[in-house]
């Protein structure tokens, strides 16, 4: 679908409508929640909260059908001018074969998720050819506190890369990034949540580029995890259209000395596996679960130089 050519969402003004939708959890801490639609009140957006958000009891999931109906209603309300997931947590895939991706092409409102929502990115990008948004979500994204270390730094990039029409450039790093492998690349970005990705990859709802950036995070997995899951895709010569990759953080173990030996033993296995393609690598990247949501467009051109540990988004997200 995507060589049909990309659209993008209209870029966000102050007094817009935002939808939150419950793909995958409900609401599970109401004090998060209030915080949330406040700060994007504060930013001068209208909020409306879809009918899942608020269903009871706490992590329960409603039918799938529902949560679909939940995205199509906002897809098609022409007051609505951006899509804002609630949050992560399982579930987004059950929607996959439920949504109508004419009229989602039809209507290209700005869709806004991370983690559990990479099923959803790649559905709406490789079927309705929309860019969609990486990054930012209701509970952990605007609704974290204030005093966050990455709360400013969320914020910021996501009114840049929504609220104008010019290309953000070269992103801001929050925290040390590493160079795994040097080189420069150019391509179109896709990725997200590790697992899910290679769930995805050169499969149905896997967008077809001949060049891309990937980029990856992972939560609750090892290194051996991670390798599998990519030793798979090795053998299937995933990797052919891999100009660059972009690794956020691998969060996990409990102790600052466990996380940098995940870090580190998920950069050999990597780098052994890519060894035969020698695309540039940039790790500790300011994404995951961390609470870092530095914005990565699915679909989006963009230029990466390991060395210089430099990831530029060349084109406006938003039009």
């Amino acid at each position: 679908m995507t060589k049909r050519g990309l659209l993008k969402p209209d870029r966000l003004r102050s007094g817009d409508g935002l939808g939150i939708v419950a793909p995958a959890l409900p609401i599970y801490d109401e004090r998060t929640y209030a915080r949330g639609v406040g700060i994007l009140q504060e930013m001068g957006f209208r909020v409306e909260a879809g009918p899942n958000v608020r269903v009871r009891p706490e992590n329960e999931r409603p039918p799938a059908e529902d949560r679909a109906a939940e995205i199509m209603t906002m897809f098609r309300r022409p007051d609505i001018k951006a899509i804002v997931c609630l949050a992560g947590g399982g579930g987004s895939a059950d929607l996959l074969g439920l949504l109508d991706y004419e009229t989602i092409r039809k209507h290209p409102t700005l869709f806004v998720g991370q983690s559990d929502i990479t099923h959803l990115h790649m559905a709406i990008l490789s079927q309705a050819g929309i860019i969609t948004l990486h990054g930012m979500e209701l509970m952990a994204g605007f609704g974290a506190d204030v005093g966050h270390p990455a709360f400013a730094y969320n914020v910021e990039l996501f009114r840049r890369c929504c609220m104008s029409a010019e290309a953000l450039g070269t992103l801001p790093q929050r925290t040390p990034w590493e160079c795994w492998r040097s080189g420069t690349a150019q391509g179109r970005l896709v990725g997200g949540f590790s697992a899910f990705v290679a769930e995805h990859a050169m499969r149905q709802y896997w967008p077809s580029f001949d060049q891309i950036i990937l980029f990856l995070e992972a939560v609750a997995l090892n290194a051996g995890q991670i390798s599998e899951r990519f030793r798979a895709l090795e053998e299937q010569r995933f990797f052919r259209n891999v100009a660059g990759m972009v690794v956020g953080k691998l969060v996990g173990p409990p102790t600052e000395k466990e996380a940098e030996a995940l870090k580190a033993d998920t950069r050999d296995q990597l780098l052994e596996i890519t060894d035969p393609y020698g695309f540039p690598i940039i790790g500790n990247t300011d994404f995951g679960h961390d609470g870092s949501f530095m914005p990565l467009p699915e679909g989006l051109l963009a230029s990466l130089d390991a060395e210089a540990l430099e990831l530029k988004l060349l084109e406006a997200m938003v039009r």
